[in-house]
């Protein structure tokens, strides 16, 4: 990798190091892009550290790029736990009209 592919690939992933953090993160999209489920259920299918997982969905939720779909209980463990999902349409539609806590009229 020439130090002008470097600089572009770190302005998209900036916590770039010496490990693939961006083909880590395009992984867990992947994922959720075609799947709902779990943090847990991530680290199963794609092989990547369940604490990586997390700092990964996080950020991907900053970016407006996945939503908690449903709140239900975890296949493998049976505590309820958040799933996840990239997909648009399955996205909860947030009400775009917004409430004051005084009524000004």
């Amino acid at each position: 990798m020439n130090y002008t592919n470097f600089v572009q690939l770190s302005k998209v992933c900036p916590n770039l190091v010496e490990t693939n953090n961006c083909t880590d993160l395009n992984r867990v999209l992947e994922y959720y892009r075609y799947n709902v489920g779990s943090t847990l259920d991530a680290a199963k299918a794609t092989g990547i550290l369940r604490n990586s997982i997390t700092w990964h969905v996080a950020r991907l939720k900053k970016d407006g790029l996945i939503q908690v779909v449903c709140i239900k209980s975890d296949l493998t463990t049976g505590y309820m736990a958040k799933h996840y999902s990239a997909d648009p349409n399955q996205w909860k539609s947030q009400d775009a009209q917004q409430l004051s806590l005084f009524d000004y009229e």
